[in-house]
Order: structure tokens, then C-alpha cells, then sequence
């Protein structure tokens, strides 16, 4: 019970993290846009590398399911607010289920596969919703995939340190 406890804290800090655009940044010269890291993805990332597939699609599922309910668009034909519930449910247990899959080939604590698996995955993830949300309404073509990437790629190593030493002293403490 403690245990999903803090899955369900550490989960619901990366949503409110990438909501509130936490350690955002806008280069003005390369019109970039607002550009932030992408914590939900690096969470799930970081949980299917060290608890397999099966904990990768859970809780994908549900940070997926967080995003979700935070995206509601406005139909122009009723006037009225409809979210798109799936999309990033869908694409986040995908993700969590082959990071979990392929966690033996990586090591965990090696600071360049962390960079490159967070730059692919965030790279698919974004692509893939871009592209569901496009084909399901007209979203916005102005949709930061590569600069997010890059961002929630470096800071990646920094986050899977904090999640470590998070996730052993929650380890270490007494049944």
C-alpha cells in the first residue's frame, strides 16, 4: 500500500511539474516557443526501466490518463468542451510496456542511454500525439516535438538521480 502510495505521489508531482511548465524556456531567437520537459514521460521511463513491462503499462495507462483529462478542446459546432480521452493513455502504456520490455538492455544509471531513451521516446510520444490529435481535430501545427525532446533529454539523468535516491530510501524504510 505504501508502495503504490508513492507511485501515485511521485506521478501526480510529474503531472502538476509539466502543467505548471516547471524549468520552462522560450528562445526568442529561434522561435522556438515555450519549451519544457516532459517529467510524466521521464517518470514512466525511469518506473518500466526498473520495474518491467507489466508496472510500464500501468502506470503509462494512468499518466496517460492524467494528460488526458487535462486536455479538453472546444467543439466550434456545439460551443461546448470535449476531451479526447485515449490519446495519451494509449501512447504512454505503449511506451511503458517496450521501455519495459527492453530494460535489459540498458543500464540504468548510464547517463548517455538515459539522454538517448528519453530523446527517442519523447520524440515518438509527441510525434504520435501530434499526429492523433491532428487526424482527430485541427491541433495545433505549432506542436514542440524536437525542442522538448532535447530539453526533457538533459534534464533526464538529473530526474532519474532524484527518482533513485527517492525510490531507495522509500525502499530502505521498514515494512
Amino acid at each position: 500500500m505504501l508502495e503504490f502510495l508513492i507511485f501515485a505521489i511521485g506521478l501526480i508531482t510529474s503531472y502538476i511539474l509539466k502543467e505548471i511548465q516547471f524549468l520552462s524556456l522560450e528562445f526568442h531567437f529561434l522561435n522556438t516557443g515555450l519549451i519544457y520537459p516532459d517529467f510524466v514521460l521521464i517518470f514512466i521511463v525511469f518506473f518500466s526501466l526498473h520495474r518491467k513491462e507489466f508496472f510500464g503499462i500501468w502506470i503509462g495507462f494512468f499518466g496517460g490518463l492524467l494528460e488526458d483529462g487535462s486536455n479538453w478542446i472546444l467543439d466550434e459546432h456545439s460551443g461546448y468542451f470535449s476531451a479526447i480521452l485515449g490519446v495519451h493513455s494509449s501512447i504512454y502504456a505503449i511506451i511503458g510496456y517496450t521501455v519495459g520490455r527492453l530494460s535489459q538492455y540498458f543500464e540504468k544509471q548510464h547517463s548517455v542511454q538515459i539522454i538517448f531513451l528519453i530523446l527517442i521516446t519523447v520524440i515518438i510520444s509527441r510525434f504520435f500525439t501530434w499526429s492523433l490529435y491532428v487526424i482527430v481535430d485541427n491541433f495545433n501545427r505549432n506542436y514542440p516535438i524536437l525542442g522538448t525532446a532535447i530539453y526533457s533529454a538533459l534534464i533526464a539523468p538529473i530526474c532519474f538521480t532524484l527518482l533513485t535516491w527517492v525510490y531507495r530510501s522509500q525502499s530502505n524504510t521498514p515494512k
